[in-house]
């Protein structure tokens, strides 16, 4: 099946690289967000990042000129400027291989601006209400720390049907969609709070089963991930998986066989809570009991809201 213009994700090159540079500045000696930050980490704060890696920021527009040029922003999309090499720095440092994801990401937005621009408008993806007649996926509400979580439950549906009747290409078109509007929504809060803020992913996992897996959506989702690593920097605080079933290990392995190894490192597992009311159980999920809120909290992974929202 095809994919349409809208959907089609051509894979950038880094052909626009500018490789005559001088050496580039040192690394800054500062903190920086790992995967128990939060956004009111010290090392989460905008204002000290942009002023450290200034110069790693000079760097790097000298490094990647050529294609900044070539493939300048869409009136409604990011603005390339401090805050959005930022989140490449953070993630490959000071180096040619920074330099190198940052001109590739700009082309790759501009040769994808269609969908791009039409994610910036709130628009779902063409394909998302079939999407959700097979599987139950979506962003729920936000953490304590306003960080967007997206939902993922995979056990509660049809993942060979979805398969069927989506294909391949357009799962992958959905998917990096999604990301395109969570890396937007993230670079949106960003500005407005001073400090770098990140999506949570939450895997369901209740009700899986090696059973109703299917292989090519694993490969979408692997595909997916390795876009997002060099598309989408710093967009994953981390995924967090609950009710693992008996054959997680199983399913871990055939997830690792397909995803990039950078989100395969923020892959981190809560323990069987059963309801968040009660305090001890709450304690016992280092994730939930330091970001989630109870009534926010879908109450099949143990919170009190019982919305039709939350269902999905």
């Amino acid at each position: 099946r095809p994919m349409s213009t809208s959907t089609r994700h051509k894979r950038a090159s880094s052909k626009h690289f500018d490789k005559t540079l001088p050496h580039p500045p040192a690394i800054p000696s500062v903190p920086t967000p790992n995967l128990h930050s939060t956004p009111e980490s010290p090392e989460s704060q905008l204002g000290p990042l942009l002023k450290a890696y200034k110069p790693c920021i000079e760097w790097i527009r000298l490094a990647a000129k050529d294609a900044l040029n070539k493939h300048p922003p869409a009136p409604s999309s990011l603005a390339y400027d401090d805050v959005f090499i930022l989140r490449f720095l953070l993630s490959r440092k000071c180096t040619k291989e920074a330099a190198r994801s940052v001109a590739e990401a700009v082309k790759f937005r501009d040769e994808n601006r269609a969908w791009i621009e039409q994610s910036a408008t709130g628009q779902p993806h063409k394909d998302y209400e079939t999407m959700l007649r097979f599987v139950k996926m979506g962003i729920h509400k936000p953490t304590c720390f306003g960080e967007p979580v997206f939902l993922a439950r995979p056990g509660h549906g049809d993942i060979k049907g979805l398969m069927k009747a989506v294909g391949p290409e357009d799962l992958l078109g959905l998917l990096n969609y999604q990301k395109e509007v969570g890396f937007q929504l993230c670079d949106k809060l960003t500005r407005e709070r001073g400090t770098i803020v990140k999506c949570i992913i939450v895997f369901d996992l209740d009700g899986m089963s090696l059973f109703k897996m299917d292989t090519g959506y694993f490969r979408c989702l692997g595909a997916s991930s390795k876009i997002a690593e060099k598309i989408y920097p710093q967009l994953q605080c981390m995924a967090v998986v609950v009710h693992p079933p008996a054959v997680f290990r199983a399913i871990l392995k055939i997830v690792n066989a397909f995803a990039s190894k950078a989100f395969m490192e923020k892959q981190t597992t809560c323990p069987n809570v059963k309801t968040l009311a009660d305090v001890a159980d709450l304690r016992k999920c280092p994730v939930a009991s330091k970001r989630f809120i109870p009534e926010d909290t879908p109450d099949y992974l143990g919170g009190h809201d019982k919305s039709e929202a939350a269902s999905q």
